[in-house]
């Protein structure tokens, strides 16, 4: 008898040990170019829990046969979910496929690159695309003054600049489509040239931002982000036209902005034509505060390889006889101050390749050209006197 009951424990304890000498190795990777992803999170039954590693594997060891329920997440690929058997040691390869992630927090490109707004270490206010299209303001100048910190400066009803916690605009840095405009000069009206018909968006980085664009950057920066479209699995053609009237200066404006799209290709036309008369205010007429300007836009990009894309813009921007009423302490007070031609003209390409790796997601190319023109006329009154 006592025979049996050890032969009985003998073979209870073989049993034990082999159920419990289970190794599996989990290996986890993309569906799109079969590469291993790293740090994904894995549980079996919400009991035993790992990661992967470099190579995109996770081992667990010593586990028990059985049924378990095997969950992978990746926050940039959709989560698996499947019931297992384990009955021997194995191997066990699981493919994901990417997710898209949605984000709370607009994502903003004043620090040179994409990053999520809640981690950036300065104050960032941005004007998105929805906020432009219902102000009936032109210029950005007018667009910013209503955010805090920001104050605006006039050369007149079309020039205008901004002032940055108090710093003047040889403090600020303003760029388009993150190509810098000026340094550290005095040049007015820099805000104003340019289209709000073809903007998206305009981020402003509040504080001194020297370490990121140079000296001209100690009052903070602004960044006119230009509308560019996006890819489609079809052709896609999406066209505006507005139209607008002020009887105050008998101002009137026509824009028109064209966006044609494939899978592989991308290209935009924008224009605006604008011309205003002398301002009527209520005592009077603000003499010399006329002004006429138009623009002109385009951009084409296109996919020559997978994750790689090469983009062409051109923008124009002219002003004419823009008067600045009010020249003084600068000039005489029966002065007639103009700038009776302003020109602002960009040509730039770019190359750039997406995810080259998982540590360098993007990788570009840039190069711009642009040319500012501003001239100033001064013609001095004539005074008569009886004798």
């Amino acid at each position: 008898m006592k025979t049996l009951r050890l032969v009985l424990i003998i073979s209870l304890i073989q049993l034990f040990t082999f159920a419990r000498s289970i190794d599996i190795k989990i290996k986890v990777i993309s569906t799109e170019n079969n590469a291993q992803i790293t740090n994904a999170n894995i549980s079996l039954s919400e009991k035993y829990f790992g990661t992967t590693n470099n190579s995109g594997d996770c081992i667990f060891e010593n586990l028990l046969s059985g049924n378990y329920l095997l969950k992978i997440s990746h926050i940039s690929y959709k989560t698996y979910e499947s019931n297992i058997e384990l009955i021997s040691d194995t191997l066990i390869t699981i493919n994901l496929s990417a997710g898209n992630i949605k984000l709370n927090e607009v994502i903003v490109t004043s620090g040179k690159y994409e990053q999520n707004i809640q981690m950036l270490p300065y104050l960032v206010s941005s004007i998105d695309k929805k906020e432009i299209e219902m102000s009936p303001l032109f210029n950005v100048s007018d667009l910013l003054k209503t955010e805090p910190g920001i104050s605006l400066l006039r050369d007149g009803i079309w020039g205008t600049e901004v002032s940055i916690r108090g710093l003047s605009r040889a403090n600020v840095v303003t760029l388009i489509d993150g190509y810098r405009i000026e340094t550290s000069t005095d040049i007015s009206a820099r805000l104003s040239m340019f289209d709000l018909n073809d903007v998206e968006r305009i981020e402003v980085i509040k504080g001194a931002a020297s370490s990121l664009y140079g000296s001209g950057a100690t009052g903070g920066t602004i960044n006119i982000i230009s509308k560019s479209g996006s890819y489609a699995n079809k052709l896609s053609l999406i066209g505006n036209y507005s139209g607008g009237f002020n009887s105050v200066n008998n101002f009137f404006s026509n824009a028109i902005n064209l966006i044609a799209s494939g899978n592989e290709w991308i290209a935009k036309l924008s224009g605006v034509y604008r011309k205003a008369q002398n301002t009527q205010t209520p005592s009077s007429e603000l003499s010399n505060s006329q002004f006429e300007d138009n623009s002109f836009s385009a951009l084409f990009q296109f996919k020559p390889l997978e994750n790689h894309e090469i983009k062409f813009n051109y923008q124009q921007f002219n002003a004419y006889d823009v008067g600045i009423p009010g020249g003084a302490p600068l000039f005489p007070n029966n002065a007639k101050v103009t700038y009776p031609a302003e020109l602002r003209r960009l040509l730039s390409a770019e190359y750039k390749i997406n995810n080259l790796s998982q540590s360098l997601i993007k990788l570009s190319a840039k190069y711009f050209h642009q040319y500012i023109s501003r001239d100033v006329e001064n013609i001095p009154g004539v005074s008569h006197q009886n004798v």
